[in-house]
């Protein structure tokens, strides 16, 4: 998909062109490869339900995490036994 692009510069208006290129991924898979890449309990918000005010973008879903520090072994739940 082409993108034409125009943003306002002052009194002048800009055009930028550039491909667009999506891809389809299943909602457990990007889980997984975010919580792969060091991120704990990634957090999704449906595009359909705004962020902020005035937002929406119908059909898409966003994900919100926390990078653990790179220097701590991952997070594991110790069950203690009494």
């Amino acid at each position: 998909m082409a993108v034409t692009l125009f943003e306002l510069d002052g009194s002048r208006w800009m055009r930028t062109d550039f491909p667009l290129i999506q891809r389809w991924y299943e909602e457990v898979e990007i889980r997984e490869r975010l919580r792969k890449a060091g991120f704990e309990e990634p957090q999704s918000f449906d595009g359909n339900e705004p962020m902020f005010e005035g937002s929406v973008h119908e059909g898409r879903m966003f994900f919100v995490g926390r990078k653990r520090d790179a220097r701590q072994p991952p997070y594991r739940v110790r069950k203690t036994l009494t």
